[in-house]
């Protein structure tokens, strides 16, 4: 474990301790002690002695802690910023197995809402829900308010702040 002082390109900088695996290209970046003997020449630095890698890249403090948060705990702040930032620094296989689980994810809530609101169209339980338009609506109190007219009446559910059901017939064609 090493700690390293990074020049960004906002002209601040970041102490980093490299505690948490590292991607090779960021580790060469950092002069990490993880290369295991891979030798390569050393990194620009200031008088100072902080490594300019970026700076030179253009990335500011805030996004190289955020890919460092990441490569640490897991933790995503901003995911288009991170990717981006990340890109830069020769890519990330944890952060690519984040993406295409967030991008599954994302997908399977997809097709679950589908499926929810394709329910609610065929058996919608409000006016809103009836995009379709397969029922007439009414609130009331009680059925019996509705009745005597000849229509079928049901009550799907309590209107919200009220006493009152929402009740439905089928649509007269």
């Amino acid at each position: 474990m090493s700690t390293k002082v990074v020049l960004c390109h906002n002209d601040e900088s970041a102490v980093i301790t490299i505690d948490f695996e590292c991607p090779v290209v960021l580790a060469r970046f950092l002069d990490s002690d993880e290369l295991n003997g891979r030798v390569f020449k050393a990194p620009n630095v200031d008088e100072l002695g902080r490594l300019l890698f970026a700076k030179k890249f253009g990335i500011c403090r805030e996004n190289l802690l955020a890919c460092i948060s990441f490569l640490r705990n897991g933790h995503v702040a901003n995911l288009n910023s991170l990717v981006q930032t990340m890109e830069i620094l020769g890519g990330s296989r944890k952060l690519d197995e984040y993406v295409i689980k967030k991008r599954n994810k994302d997908e399977a809530e997809k097709v679950a809402k589908a499926l929810e609101n394709e329910k609610n169209n065929q058996n919608p339980r409000n006016p809103a829900q009836d995009v379709d338009q397969l029922f007439d609506w009414a609130p009331a109190v009680w059925l019996s308010s509705l009745n005597g007219n000849g229509r079928d009446w049901s009550a799907t559910e309590l209107i919200a702040d009220s006493q009152k059901f929402w009740f439905r017939t089928p649509m007269n064609t």
